[in-house]
């Protein structure tokens, strides 16, 4: 039996062993290290119906969308007062049921959790040994052919290296405001996007009439914000969606994260693999990070049942050259129209405003909700 030995803690290592576990004739060994991972309460989601439609086929979506709150409506948005301009992305429009579903992390994460301990062969590493034998793995000559190793943990840079020495980085010198809004009113199912000032701020409904909130900000502005009180921060919010009532509104403990993006040039080499955030990570702009890791998984599954029906090894040049076209070319589009909406708000608003215009013909509007339904193949 052939085997993939996949090395990572998180969500995508998780989603990864359940659905090579599904490959007739693959041994899957989930490696991971005994550090238990911590979820951040606030951080929340944004799943696509085409991830929604893996983790259907893979039944391990029926756990985790009893705590998903689908949304159908997504309200963009450039600036405040009566100088605003926006644009809004209605499902139904387009004969869909709903745009995603918001998961909470830690939600998601127990989910995984159960269904990957029925299923898979797990070792875990103390925290102290987790790298040093990572690396005695990646150096072994007598690494059975038949065999593949999927990275899928970020803080293993040396075999990131290993695999793509050089990367396109983009420095942004920008950090995510991240934290929970608890308001006392029933609200709507309906992700809310303004590109304020500051840097692009977004609303994600969630259960219980509760924001899960995301603002990108400048460094340099990380300092003032921290000094804000609850009170100040929402009313800034406020003014951004006046549509909605914050009054009485509860913030949870604020969260800051630094952005950053970057892309490696290869997803491969000999039988070493890259997906995920160790090949690819762009801003939370559309919300379309842990999708595209998804999207990752769904393809190199694809390739690898296809090329075992073949009777390829699963380490085969043909397998993995076929994985690295199709989503380096998907993960390059995605992470190029983040970075360009985020320099075309953060440089005029005149710009800003326009490109909402534009948004708003149907033939763009279908297109931006085609890429962020996405499309994984199984």
């Amino acid at each position: 039996m052939q085997r993939i030995t996949i090395i990572g803690s998180g969500i995508t290592a998780n989603i990864a062993a359940v659905a090579f576990s599904n490959i007739y004739g693959l041994e899957v060994v989930l490696v991971k290290s005994e550090k238990k991972m911590n979820a951040n309460a606030s951080r929340h989601f944004a799943i696509s119906p085409a991830s929604i439609e893996l983790f259907e086929s893979l039944d391990i979506w029926d756990d985790i969308k009893l705590s998903a709150t689908p949304f159908g409506l997504m309200h963009l948005r450039s600036g405040s007062g009566d100088n605003a301009k926006s644009l809004l992305i209605e499902a139904r429009a387009f004969g869909k049921d709903m745009l995603g579903m918001i998961v909470q992390e830690h939600n998601l994460i127990e989910a995984l959790n159960k269904v990957v301990e029925q299923k898979v062969k797990a070792d875990a590493i103390k925290q102290s040994d987790y790298k040093k034998t990572i690396s005695l793995f990646a150096k072994d000559e007598k690494t059975r052919p038949d065999e593949i190793f999927l990275v899928l943990d970020k803080s293993l840079d040396f075999l990131i290296q290993t695999v793509s020495p050089n990367s396109r980085k983009i420095e942004y010198h920008e950090s995510a405001l991240v934290a929970e809004i608890q308001t006392r009113q029933e609200i709507d199912p309906i992700a809310w996007q303004n590109f304020t000032q500051y840097g692009p701020l977004a609303l994600l409904p969630s259960k219980e009439n509760r924001y899960s909130l995301i603002w990108s900000l400048q460094n340099s502005q990380i300092s003032d914000f921290q000094g804000k009180t609850d009170e100040e921060l929402l009313g800034m919010i406020s003014e951004f969606f006046p549509e909605i009532n914050f009054e009485s509104a509860q913030l949870s403990e604020r969260s800051f994260f630094p952005l950053k993006a970057f892309h490696t040039n290869n997803y491969f080499k000999g039988n070493v693999v890259l997906a995920g955030d160790c090949a690819h990570q762009l801003l939370p702009l559309a919300g379309q990070g842990l999708n595209l890791g998804i999207a990752d998984i769904g393809e190199l599954a694809c390739q690898i049942k296809k090329g075992l029906g073949e009777s390829l090894l699963v380490s085969d040049r043909k397998i993995l050259s076929k994985y690295q076209a199709k989503r380096h070319k998907e993960n390059t589009k995605m992470i190029l129209f983040t970075d360009l909406i985020d320099k075309a708000f953060r440089t005029n608003s005149r710009i800003a405003s326009n490109l909402l215009t534009l948004a708003d013909y149907p033939m763009i509007k279908n297109w931006m909700i085609h890429q962020a339904g996405g499309q994984i193949s199984k």
